[in-house]
């Protein structure tokens, strides 16, 4: 990642109306600017996750946050791409991370599909919520350790639990940075 990367973290949704972070990348330590990102961030919700993408096609990356109990939020990035964000492409079925993520079974073809992408190396990063576990995520996790991807553990609680929010959001996203860094050989 860039020396000066911010970063946008959405809260857990097991630890409800927190405070939305915006933490910038100084060095290789996060630190909180949430205060200089403006109101929108001020806002406290049970936030469940972050898409992004370029909602109004100008060129740079906007953030949709989806809140448990509220609103959908839509953050327009109005600054102009600077090429400081962290890109990734998804190639795990959506159908696959749903079911995980309800605590269903994933169809065959799902598995099938994620079995196949990790024996052909199409997935470069294997991201593993150790607190949503399955052992059909145990044995894909374990299949693409033997293939050599980077994996990387995040948790949706804090870990340890004495651990401050942004300790814990910076230490996941540093190793996110580390098994991306990792899978392009550097």
């Amino acid at each position: 990642m860039a020396a000066e990367t911010p970063l946008y973290g959405a809260k857990s949704r097991k630890k409800l109306l927190r405070p939305t972070q915006r933490l910038h990348n100084s060095g290789g330590r996060f630190e909180d600017v949430t205060a200089s990102a403006g109101r929108a961030l001020q806002i406290i919700e049970a936030s469940r996750g972050a898409a992004f993408g370029d909602v109004d096609n100008d060129g740079d990356t906007d953030v949709l946050v989806g809140n448990g109990a509220g609103p959908t939020e839509l953050l327009l990035n109005n600054v102009g791409s600077r090429n400081h964000w962290l890109g990734l492409r998804l190639v795990t079925p959506p159908t696959f991370l749903k079911a995980i993520s309800e605590g269903t079974e994933p169809t065959a073809a799902d598995k099938t599909t994620v079995d196949r992408q990790i024996a052909d190396g199409l997935i470069k990063v294997w991201v593993y919520n150790s607190q949503n576990s399955t052992p059909d995520v145990k044995r894909i996790t374990d299949a693409a350790r033997k293939r050599g991807i980077p994996v990387t553990t995040i948790t949706e609680t804090l870990v340890p639990a004495s651990a401050s929010f942004q300790d814990w959001q910076s230490r996941q996203l540093q190793a996110l940075a580390a098994a991306l860094a990792q899978a392009r050989g550097r």
